[in-house]
């Protein structure tokens, strides 16, 4: 599955460049823009384009010189997948509306997107690489960067630079963050906002600490809102141990997350007996 997977993402990235040298190809012949034109229309560097202006002014070149220079481009942007630091990409996933996904492996993160364009709906996930020593370590970051691509609507040149700016951008907010709580360490505050929990068929799920100490879990579909509250038994514990600066124990989270899975298939089993219900009279009362 992996190598599939790996070949799929190959093959896209090769066809991209393809593309972009046939298009560089057009524009070199009409003979009228300049490097730095093609260069931005197309996305491949300028010594790139320069090889490939030479080669169509050979008389001898062949296919199997336009294959070499798409395999030589292709193993140039592999080896710049090497320059992502995967944390950075993760924080750039997390400010861009990619939700986590807990799994039990730690050497790979888990993100899911849902992209909504008219009336088609497509699902992406993302599985990010965390240690480089892994054996499919480029093949798996390149696979997790093409899906981004395609979801975010962006080239990998500019993906990169979008990397490199949500990390700064993270880095300046958590200086401040731990310039005001070094100011005021005696001071917790709740955090009661939203965050993401995931999907059940498909629907997003929220959920926020409650100021007595329970979790609220809701889930929002085409009928409107469905929802649970969960509390620890010991409510002492559950005001002192979370719902600070958006920290939850996972259990407690789980527990919630059963409960509004039970509410919605509940609800789901009831619409279904209705509609079966209401079939039945029709037909009985139309015999």
């Amino acid at each position: 599955m992996i190598q599939d997977i790996e070949k799929i993402a190959e093959i896209k990235a090769r066809a991209k460049i393809e593309n972009s040298i046939k298009i560089a190809e057009r524009l070199l012949k009409n003979g009228l823009v300049t490097l730095m034109f093609i260069s931005d229309c197309t996305n491949l560097s300028i010594p790139d384009i320069q090889v490939l202006d030479n080669l169509l002014r050979s008389d001898h070149y062949t296919k199997k010189d336009i294959a070499t220079l798409i395999d030589n481009i292709y193993k140039t942007k592999s080896h710049d997948i090497y320059k992502v630091n995967p944390y950075h990409l993760m924080e750039y996933a997390e400010n861009t509306g990619w939700i986590s996904i807990k799994r039990k492996r730690l050497d790979v993160a888990v993100f899911q997107k849902t992209v909504i364009n008219g009336d088609i709906e497509n699902r992406y996930q993302i599985n990010i690489p965390l240690d480089k020593d892994l054996l499919d370590y480029r093949s798996s970051m390149q696979a997790a960067i093409l899906v981004i691509v395609e979801a975010d609507n962006c080239t990998e040149e500019d993906l990169y630079q979008n990397i490199a700016s949500t990390h700064n951008q993270y880095a300046n907010n958590k200086k401040d963050e731990n310039t005001r709580r070094n100011a005021d360490k005696s001071k917790t505050t709740d955090d009661h906002n939203w965050h993401p929990y995931g999907y059940i068929d498909s629907y997003p799920v929220r959920y926020r600490a409650e100021k007595s100490g329970e979790i609220y879990m809701v889930l929002s579909c085409m009928d409107g809102n469905i929802s649970t509250v969960y509390h620890h038994p010991d409510i002492l514990y559950r005001k002192i141990q979370n719902g600070q600066d958006g920290k939850f124990y996972d259990e407690d989270l789980k527990v919630a997350f059963y409960k509004l899975k039970s509410e919605y298939y509940y609800h789901l089993s009831k619409e279904i007996e209705f509609e079966v219900e209401s079939k039945h009279f029709e037909n009985t009362k139309n015999l």
